[in-house]
């Protein structure tokens, strides 16, 4: 059993289950809260029931999960643990710092999935059995996305994504709350489950960008780090750094450094404060508070290599 901090980034109601996904906080990774048995969604009003607090996209609680048990095609899902309460607020000293920068979480792969399909909007089971998936969550930003009304009720999301048009059916619990606004909206896509020997693509979070909560952010987004080897030495002596400030300070690992930032300063290696800067999550603020003994570490690892 874990109890760690989880950013809700998805919260929708599809085939009489209650779907909620995000981010754990501790390892940058994508979960999917999932019934106490493989796979299986608890309702909504049994998730609520459970935990007495209403869970809602941007909202960051204590989330209590069991050991993962993955899916073909659904490799973040985790169980929710008999008699205990899912969701509980965060206590004080596991707050995020704020902003949250939600650029970290966008997809940057060249296709969505690998959905196909008339609509772009499923993968068949058998692919995913033989070539596995990495994940089936992801955080997108589009423009002016078309709304479609579905003959049987429900709607459908249309929109241009890396030169490719989708159409994924959006079960978002409060989209019909929304105005169906123009201009830029983030959407969580996540696979859906099997359907005749297809995955299918859902919209599960769709919120105009101006409606994000103020303590979230999007334009310090990670550019696709270059695969180069990391060197070990250097990245493991600061994330080795890391953990000890974590246990000073009784602050969870990402409240200090993402590990995108900790791989980049190994790739890059800088020597000044003024190479700090260039480097991926480090701003003025880090710079002066952890500059000098970043630089150290990074100088008496590089030295024994």
């Amino acid at each position: 059993m874990r109890q760690i901090p989880f950013l809700c980034l998805a919260n929708s109601a599809r085939e009489g289950g209650h779907c909620i996904a995000g981010i754990d906080l501790e390892t940058s990774q994508w979960l999917r809260p999932v019934g106490t048995t493989c796979g299986s969604l608890n309702t909504h009003e049994v998730t609520v029931a459970e935990s007495g607090i209403q869970v809602r996209p941007f909202d960051v609680v204590l989330l209590t999960v069991g050991s993962t048990v993955p899916e073909v095609g659904q490799p973040e899902n985790a169980p929710l643990v008999s008699g205990t309460s899912p969701f509980q607020r965060l206590p004080e000293f596991m707050q995020p710092p704020s902003p949250i920068e939600l650029g970290l979480y966008l997809h940057q792969e060249s296709s969505l999935f690998g959905l196909q399909g008339y609509l772009n909007d499923r993968i068949a089971h058998s692919q995913l059995r033989d070539h596995g998936l990495a994940g089936s969550l992801t955080l997108l930003l589009i423009d002016n996305p078309e709304f479609l009304s579905e003959p049987r009720g429900g709607w459908r999301m249309k929109f241009l994504y890396k030169s490719k048009i989708h159409s994924l059916k959006v079960t978002d619990w409060s989209f019909r709350e929304r105005a169906r606004k123009k201009g830029r909206w983030v959407i969580c896509v996540s696979l859906g489950s099997v359907y005749k020997e297809f995955h299918y693509g859902l919209v599960a979070m769709a919120m105009p960008i101006d409606d994000v909560p103020k303590n979230f952010m999007f334009d310090k987004g990670p550019e696709r780090l270059p695969d180069l080897p990391t060197p070990p030495t250097v990245y493991e002596a600061l994330k080795g750094w890391r953990r000890l400030k974590m246990l000073e300070t009784r602050r969870p690992a990402y409240t200090f450094f993402h590990d995108m930032t900790l791989r980049d300063l190994s790739l890059k290696r800088p020597t000044t404060r003024q190479d700090l800067l260039g480097v991926f999550g480090m701003g003025p603020i880090r710079v002066e508070k952890f500059g000098d003994e970043i630089l150290d570490v990074i100088r008496n690892a590089s030295s024994d290599q």
